[in-house]
């Protein structure tokens, strides 16, 4: 192991031999371009860094979630994604803040996508929601049809309680993303 390492701690002072590249003009010039390529590497990949005082808010009120389709538990299911994406953030999730979320579930959708000896097989999941934030200063935001750009799928199956439960696990997942969606919109 130790041998590596000085094989390729000479590598890197010497550079590859036999090709010209042992003179200290060609070195310097291999180091300037190994420097740009693992900086552009590093920093290229559209992650970057967010101090919490450049946040908008350090807490939100998240008020009222309506559900107005006829999918039970909707709103519950994202208010807690909300919540823990919020908290993801470093963001307070608590009644007192001034900053205020309201959301509207205004459609669900559960659509065929796939059939199988005339029975349906495959679904996919649509839900649109509205938002309103109002922040400390009493400045309204307005985000409207508000949905997952992935569609979320599930499987049907022989018996009606595992297509019941695979429809629970994709209507999560969507509203898991419909929060990530809404939170990095505000935010950033």
């Amino acid at each position: 192991m130790l041998r590596d390492l000085c094989g390729l701690k000479s590598f890197l002072i010497t550079g590859f031999p036999g090709l010209g590249w042992n003179n200290k003009h060609t070195m310097k010039h291999y180091r300037i371009i190994l420097a740009i390529f693992l900086t552009s590497l590093l920093t290229g990949c559209g992650y970057s860094l967010y101090r919490g005082e450049s946040l908008p808010f350090k807490s939100v009120n998240i008020k009222k979630i309506s559900n107005f389709t006829t999918e039970p538990r909707l709103q519950d299911i994202l208010y807690r994604e909300l919540t823990e994406e919020f908290l993801r953030y470093g963001i307070d999730v608590k009644n007192t803040s001034d900053t205020v979320i309201e959301g509207k579930i205004k459609d669900f959708n559960v659509i065929t996508i796939s059939e199988k000896n005339d029975y349906a097989s495959e679904y996919k999941v649509r839900i649109k929601v509205d938002f309103k934030l109002t922040d400390s200063e009493g400045n309204v935001r307005e985000l409207k049809n508000i949905s997952s750009p992935f569609i979320e799928d599930f499987q049907g199956s022989d018996s009606i309680n595992r297509i019941i439960a695979n429809k629970e696990d994709a209507n999560t997942e969507a509203l898991n993303r419909l929060a990530m969606i809404l939170v990095s919109e505000l935010l950033y």
